[in-house]
């Protein structure tokens, strides 16, 4: 459903060349729980070291450019936990667009450290695997990401927190638009989820049929459809094109 402005005014000011006053037409929206929007962001730890951005020059010019991740604005949905819990409670009520920074404590950041998430890992799996553990090396163990902190003979303790778990950040975030298009919603969303765009959507009475290209499982594409059938409040069903 297409949202309206929520507050439309005349603004004086000046023009280009400051000759003359001259008015501008403002349309601003609130952001509301479950609306979808564009998002762009710059993240800095607590000693002002960028960890990571949507901005591919930024990424680049500290040296964190990720190859495997697609820069640039980012569609998510408000309210579902897309995005770190602080920056989803503040977009409440903001008008877009917009511009603010933010300073996040660890608890609505990467959480406080979960002792049950230091694991003691046998040397064989590292042996088997043909790594060679060391202190501060990051491994992935049965598809989760952690990081090795201590290695004492043939046992090695990995800790599977985020690694900026107790810490808190600051955000520079942009918000462009709220998106009203179903299209661009899924879209986005698959780009959030797997990196891929739609190559035919089909909006029927009570349900969204959506086809792909990626070369991704069904039942992944299946647990996907269920997310997003939840955020459109309508059933969605994926598959892949043959």
């Amino acid at each position: 459903m297409e949202r309206y402005p929520d507050k439309c005014y005349i603004q004086q000011g000046r023009g280009p060349e400051f000759k003359s006053p001259q008015a501008h037409l403002v349309i601003t929206m609130k952001i509301k729980n479950n609306d979808f929007i564009e998002i762009e962001y710059n993240a800095y730890t607590e000693e002002n070291v960028l960890f990571d951005t949507t901005n591919k020059e930024l990424a680049l010019k500290h040296q964190i450019l990720n190859p495997n991740v697609k820069y640039g604005p980012l569609t998510i949905c408000v309210g579902h936990s897309q995005i770190i819990k602080g920056i989803d409670e503040a977009l409440i009520d903001k008008n877009v667009p917009c511009e603010f920074t933010l300073n996040i404590e660890a608890e609505k950041a990467f959480g406080k450290k979960n002792p049950q998430l230091l694991k003691l890992i046998s040397k064989n799996v590292f042996t088997k695997n043909k790594i060679n553990p060391v202190p501060n090396l990051q491994v992935n163990i049965d598809g989760v990401v952690g990081r090795i902190k201590t290695v004492s003979g043939g046992r090695i303790i990995v800790d599977f927190n985020h690694p900026l778990a107790n810490q808190s950040v600051k955000y520079e975030v942009k918000v462009n638009k709220i998106i009203d298009k179903l299209d661009d919603k899924i879209n986005g969303l698959l780009e959030l989820l797997i990196n891929s765009k739609a190559e035919k959507i089909t909006e029927e009475k009570d349900k969204i049929l959506v086809e792909i290209k990626a070369n991704i499982n069904q039942e992944v594409l299946n647990n996907i459809a269920k997310q997003m059938s939840k955020l459109l409040e309508k059933d969605v069903s994926i598959s892949v094109k043959q």
